[in-house]
């Protein structure tokens, strides 16, 4: 169950066009391209809310930020679903989320002191 007020905004948001960065009440919104950290966006073929259209217009407004996009799919997990918040299942835990792992993993660098 989630509170009538988050629905409320969720339905709200989703009758615009851009989603909640057509709320002008959302200052935030206006912050997206000042982000610079590298970006690891991940979508799930078979998640019915994040086809490439959606996935592509939200992180399109981390316009400054490096971004390596990766489509995993059941194929990938031995033929299990994923869905739309299956990547955090236990379920996958030895076949999606190594691919996190490997890249958040890839951009650390060693703090070197002699």
């Amino acid at each position: 169950n989630i509170p009538a007020s988050v629905f409320a905004d969720w339905a709200r948001w989703c009758r615009m066009p851009d989603y909640f960065f057509d709320d002008k009440s959302l200052a935030e919104t206006a912050r997206f391209d000042h982000v610079t950290t590298p970006i690891l966006s991940i979508r799930m073929a078979d998640d019915p809310w994040g086809t490439p259209l959606a996935t592509s217009q939200f992180i399109k407004h981390y316009s400054s930020a490096p971004l390596t996009n990766i489509t995993v799919s059941p194929a990938d997990t031995n033929g299990a679903s994923i869905g739309h918040l299956g990547f955090f299942r236990s379920r996958h835990e030895k076949t999606l989320w190594p691919i996190a792992g490997d890249w958040l993993l890839k951009g650390i660098k060693p703090d070197r002191r002699d």
